[in-house]
């Protein structure tokens, strides 16, 4: 449940992230559930690989409510 498109998708949007991404003009909209779903988890690895599993478990834990799930 946690590693699903649309919950990661708005955990982007709560962070207002997709605005940062360049994208060509074909893409505007459309893909934008993969396109942030992609971002959450570059951020994630970047984090893992600066700050090691702890920082980017406490990442995840504080971006996705995992009470709704």
């Amino acid at each position: 449940s946690l590693v699903n498109e649309e919950i990661l998708s708005a955990v982007i949007d709560r962070l207002d992230l997709y605005k940062h991404i360049i994208k060509s003009s074909g893409l505007e909209d459309a893909g934008k559930t993969k396109i942030s779903c992609d971002i959450f988890e570059s951020i994630t690895g970047a984090i893992y690989l600066d700050g090691g599993m702890e920082a980017a478990k406490q990442f995840i834990l504080s971006s996705i409510d995992i009470d709704k799930i």
